[in-house]
């Protein structure tokens, strides 16, 4: 079994209520030195915007050779996914099929869930939506972060968006 690539220890914000107003948030943040990573995950966790999903172990979260129409953050438990000759397990704070269904690129290996999961699905047309709708400073950080996860020069990118979104997300890219 491969090692932990990347998790977040969500017993640093067990003591804080799901329905905590948000000045409770920010005390407890500031009084437990929570990270800009577990601050993300438990306001990510608490979110009443974002569906919550079940997988049970051994089930396939997202398939090879399909496009996420959904992109998912680890609440629990841990997924596995395996290249040729490597194989990973990323736990809660891990954001998985994100950049690829916004650029419409294929998954090259299925994820699966290697202990019951709970996550937070974002369906990748909203998030299409909300980019689109930022500010270009946003974008441009969003465009430069794309392309590094996926290893793609800016034009790839593009070109990539621009085939597979409405003009709204073409903004994006420019």
């Amino acid at each position: 079994m491969a090692e932990i690539t990347f998790s977040i220890d969500r017993g640093r914000f067990k003591g804080l209520s799901l329905r905590a107003k948000k000045s409770e948030q920010l005390a407890y943040f500031h009084d437990n030195n929570l990270t800009a990573q577990e601050r993300l995950l438990y306001q990510v966790w608490s979110s009443s915007a974002l569906k919550t999903r079940v997988f049970t172990a051994g089930q396939i979260v997202l398939c090879a050779g399909e496009v996420p129409h959904d992109a998912f953050v680890l609440v629990t438990g841990e997924v596995e996914l395996a290249t040729v000759g490597d194989a990973y397990r990323l736990g809660p704070g891990s954001v998985i099929g994100l950049a690829q269904g916004l650029v419409g690129q294929v998954l090259s290996h299925d994820i699966r869930a290697s202990t019951v999961i709970n996550c937070k699905v974002i369906p990748i047309d909203a998030a299409c939506r909300e980019i689109a709708a930022s500010i270009p400073v946003s974008k441009g950080l969003f465009r430069l972060t794309l392309g590094r996860i996926l290893g793609m020069s800016t034009a790839r990118l593009a070109s990539l968006v621009m085939r597979r979104h409405a003009p709204s997300i073409r903004s994006t890219m420019s």
